[in-house]
């Protein structure tokens, strides 16, 4: 007879990852809060296969500081608390600063639901999400361009 499957317990059901960037070579960083979130998480998921779009939620949002330790130090609002109504198994916080200033940041807070999916991919699925995010960006920077 086939083995059932071993579930592994975890020390703790939401694992929270940050990954922080340095925004200083990207052409128009303060456009970059004003985008669909979402709809680049979704996006990615499509584009990757890596996780059901559905299961996937992304915000971006301007914060006073946006390295690791600020972010990690802001408090988890109804939005990134798990539990809440029908909770997304991987929810990516875009958290940006300095947007107008000589040292733009983004800090993004991996929240991920470690019965559902893991770290690496939601990590992944930030990088993704991030990469449409700045085609995006591009696209309507050019859009603007062209009608000036």
């Amino acid at each position: 007879a086939p083995r059932a499957a071993m579930r592994v317990p975890t020390a703790s059901p939401v694992l929270v990852l940050q990954v922080e960037f340095d925004l200083a070579t990207v052409r128009a960083p303060a456009a970059l809060p004003r985008l669909d979130h979402d709809a680049a998480a979704k996006r990615a998921c499509e584009q990757t296969g890596l996780f059901a779009a559905a299961d996937v939620a992304a915000r971006g949002r301007e914060v006073l500081r946006a390295d690791i330790q600020s972010v990690q130090r802001l408090p988890f609002d109804g939005w990134s608390v798990h539990g809440d109504g029908a909770p997304a198994a991987v929810k990516l916080d875009f958290c940006y600063s300095g947007l107008g200033g000589d040292v733009p940041r983004l800090c993004v807070r991996v929240l991920t639901d470690t019965q559902r999916c893991d770290g690496v991919t939601a990590t992944r699925l930030a990088l993704h999400a991030l990469e449409v995010l700045e085609g995006a960006e591009e696209g309507a920077e050019e859009g603007a361009e062209e009608g000036a």
